[in-house]
């Protein structure tokens, strides 16, 4: 394994439980149950025959969203059912910051499926001469809802020399999962800050004060 494959792996995350409720309130009466703290939601996909109504907690489901995200299964407790679910989207009052409705997505675990997993760039480069410059945000991955990382995380910290970069061909791949990007493409590379040259800025100012005295 060469350094930047060890620099870049997919990270895999413990799965986690909520808990939520059966729903009977809909429509327009479920701005009730928004002013009690409680989110309205659904319950849908090819495991579940009918879509199930849920309601659960604001702070809850907020917490779980910004932590978790949509690519991170989570272990949906509804009163005597359980679901291993995807928050697959969750609506958002924009000027509240509040959500109004959450979506989890009960995929078939046994089949595969395609997904976008995001890119975290982490660490600072050891040459704090360059400019850390991005290439992809997400990569397209192929594999078994249980086999997919939530996120592939990149480490720059080893970067010292400009142009160093790291591609997809350099990513720890979780077995069972086939990467559908090219694997040619660059993730990050430390490229060189743009600078002006000294001689460019004098003959722009000299330019500019002819201008000057010719007005």
């Amino acid at each position: 394994m060469n350094e930047s494959s060890r620099r870049a792996k997919g990270r895999m995350v413990q799965r986690h439980e909520l808990t939520a409720s059966t729903r009977s309130v809909i429509g327009k009466d479920t701005k009730k149950l928004r002013r009690d703290g409680i989110v309205p939601g659904i319950v849908y996909g090819p495991v579940i025959e009918e879509p199930v109504a849920v309601s659960i907690d604001m702070k809850e489901i907020d917490r779980a969203y910004v932590a978790y995200g949509p690519n991170v299964l989570i272990d949906l407790s509804v009163e005597d059912a359980r679901y291993t679910v995807y928050m697959r989207h969750m609506s958002i009052d924009r000027l509240r910051r509040e959500p109004l409705h959450i979506e989890f997505f009960a995929p078939n675990l046994k089949v595969e499926i395609h997904a976008a997993i995001p890119i975290v760039v982490v660490g600072q480069p050891a040459n704090t001469d360059g400019v850390v410059t991005y290439g992809r945000e997400t990569i397209e991955v192929r594999g078994l809802p249980a086999n997919l990382p939530a996120v592939f995380e990149v480490d720059v910290t080893g970067f010292e020399t400009i142009d160093q970069a790291i591609h997809l061909r350099d990513l720890t791949i979780p077995d069972g999962v086939e990467v559908l990007t090219d694997l040619e493409e660059m993730i990050v590379k430390l490229s060189a800050p743009q600078r002006v040259a000294v001689e460019d800025v004098a003959e722009e100012a000299a330019a500019d004060e002819q201008s000057v005295t010719e007005g």
